[in-house]
């Protein structure tokens, strides 16, 4: 059960990370102005 978790949930974080990224270089450029 816990290693399903573990592997879900490094599935999701590979998935997310580019979209996190990309948030948080929308919001700089916004913040930048």
């Amino acid at each position: 059960m816990a290693k399903a978790f573990k592997h879900t949930l490094v599935a999701f974080v590979t998935i997310a990370i580019p979209f996190l990224l990309e948030a948080v270089a929308m919001v700089f450029q916004a913040v930048k102005g």
